[in-house]
């Protein structure tokens, strides 16, 4: 699921050790700071995230549920 996730998305952001970093597309320091601090915040040490081009957001099971508004919320503030 993850490879075909990551495949068909426009941008994907992993989550490793308290850093994000964007596997595709671009990204501002700041954008992806604010993602990796929220997932460590809530015991996510590593995780995806995929975005399409037409702006659905999919996650990693590693990723509480919780968080995923959080996270769409960023994701729709950046642009």
């Amino acid at each position: 699921m993850k490879f075909l996730s990551r495949l068909l998305s426009s941008q994907a952001i992993c989550i490793k050790k308290g850093k994000a970093i964007s596997l595709k597309g671009k990204r501002t320091n700041r954008y992806l700071s604010e993602i990796a601090s929220l997932c460590e915040e809530h015991g996510a040490q590593k995780a995806e995230i995929w975005i399409s081009g037409n702006g659905k957001i999919t996650f990693s099971t590693e990723i509480p549920e919780k968080i995923h508004q959080r996270i769409r919320n960023i994701v729709i503030n950046s642009h």
